[in-house]
């Protein structure tokens, strides 16, 4: 995917179920970028569990992306709409609760509302992103604000409410 938009990289490697524990936590730490794809948010965890990768992660100084199903798991916990809809505990690389794919018609957004009455989300519209460094956070595109079961816009002054526990 990065090469196909010029950003090649010299070396790459990909951790899935074919990876050893150790392989995949030496390939953690010796990495400078790492990239969370997307698929089932529930069985991406298990994986990341599986291979003891919660704490690499959580201790890397590397950049790590995270897209649909990787995004959701950086947060300190993941909304599960489909299975358990609940929310499941993630990476805690942040503190929000993010949902991707979000649209203001989307069929979830009646389990996201009941979610939102324990813990705020996130939710990100497609083409949209929240970039977090240090203290710094941006965002891109539509985000919605889903609180104790009421949706706003995500806006900079929600950023300036929310952002020390970004």
């Amino acid at each position: 995917m990065f090469a196909e938009r010029g950003m090649a990289f010299d070396n790459h490697r990909v951790i899935d179920r074919r990876t050893s524990a150790a392989d995949a936590v030496r390939l953690a730490r010796e990495a400078d970028c790492i990239f969370l794809m997307g698929g089932d948010v529930t069985k991406q965890m298990s994986l990341i569990r599986d291979l003891g990768l919660v704490a690499e992660l959580q201790a890397s100084r590397a950049v790590i992306l995270g897209i649909s199903a990787g995004s959701m798991n950086m947060g300190r916990y993941a909304a599960d709409v489909w299975e358990t809809k609940a929310l499941s505990e993630g990476i805690g690389l942040t503190d929000i609760v993010m949902k991707g794919h979000y649209a203001e018609d989307a069929w979830f957004i009646p389990i996201l509302k009941e979610l939102s009455r324990t813990h705020p989300i996130v939710a990100m519209e497609d083409e949209s992103a929240i970039f977090i460094k240090a203290n710094a956070v941006w965002k891109l595109g539509k985000i919605h604000w889903i609180d104790k079961g009421g949706t706003t816009i995500f806006t900079d002054e929600t950023l300036k409410t929310i952002g020390n526990t970004l």
